[in-house]
């Protein structure tokens, strides 16, 4: 990359707003940890949101439990605040490289969106990792009966194991922000006296922008959470693993194990957007 490219990525604007970036991510991580962990744990031994409440913090309260995978979920959150600084600062410099059109907004949306799927794909290991500490399960458990010359390879495939869902799931829930952002926006703007661009106005589209994202994509959620956390049970080709996770899934507790984990998901991704919405806020002119 030449020196040119690099300073027309990392403009004076991502510097200025990656320390930004930084303390919004560390403010976040207690509350998104605990709010995914509810969901794993929901997933995980399916039952509702009360009973992973009383499940987590039975027979007594500790910290331990509650910030259960903060290492993992903190090393993966920091490794996305880059990539969410530079999301922030590009993502109205992609939209004017398209036509102001249904197909081009569709073009730059797909654009903006692939290129963080691509990420997520990448840090994987971290995802899984949090998944597998918040349901309980080691990745010790990986490696058993596998020859010692193959228990490296079998430790990096679990770790990547139900990335392509991950990578979709995250790729959905971009490309679905910006389209939510926008109508979310005009909403607030038009019926609301709030600004959307202040706090209050930020706060008011959170909610309804973060189920419009996530719920396309919950699926996606479920058969990575599944494939992550049930290392024995999916050795076989890709394409029949995310098929079984999902029978699994439907044939254990019917269509209402399809919505486990979900309640407790929309707070995590409501943490988020509003990091997001605030991170890429216009400045005043």
């Amino acid at each position: 990359m030449t020196s040119a490219t690099s300073s027309r990525i990392f403009t004076d604007e991502f510097w200025d707003r990656l320390p930004t970036g930084i303390e919004i991510m560390l403010a976040q991580a207690v509350p998104a940890n605990f709010c995914n962990q509810l969901s794993v744990h929901c997933c995980h031994h399916r039952v509702g949101t009360l009973h992973a409440l009383r499940g987590i913090f039975s027979p007594r309260f500790s910290v331990e439990r509650a910030t259960k995978g903060l290492k993992p979920h903190t090393i993966k959150e920091g490794l996305r605040v880059g990539a969410k600084v530079l999301a922030a600062v590009h993502q109205h410099t992609i939209t004017r490289q398209f036509p102001d059109t249904p197909l081009g907004r569709f073009f730059a949306d797909v654009t903006f969106s692939g290129s963080l799927m691509a990420f997520e794909m990448f840090i994987n290991p971290a995802d899984t990792k949090r998944t597998m500490s918040q349901a309980d399960q080691s990745l010790k458990t990986v490696t058993q009966g596998h020859p010692r010359q193959k228990i490296n390879r079998a430790l990096i495939a679990h770790l990547y194991r139900g990335s392509l869902a991950n990578g979709l799931r995250q790729g959905g829930i971009w490309y679905g922000y910006r389209p939510a952002e926008r109508f979310w926006s005009r909403i607030v703007k038009d019926h609301t006296p709030f600004d959307p661009s202040a706090l209050s106005g930020i706060t008011a589209r959170t909610l309804p922008i973060s189920i419009q994202i996530l719920t396309p994509v919950w699926i996606l959620e479920l058969v990575k959470n599944r494939l992550q956390n049930n290392p024995a049970l999916y050795h076989t080709t890709d394409g029949s693993r995310y098929l079984k996770a999902l029978r699994d899934i439907y044939t254990e507790k019917g269509w209402r194990g399809l919505t486990y984990g979900y309640p407790p998901k929309i707070g995590n991704v409501c943490i988020l957007v509003i990091g997001f919405l605030w991170l890429g806020r216009q400045k005043p002119t």
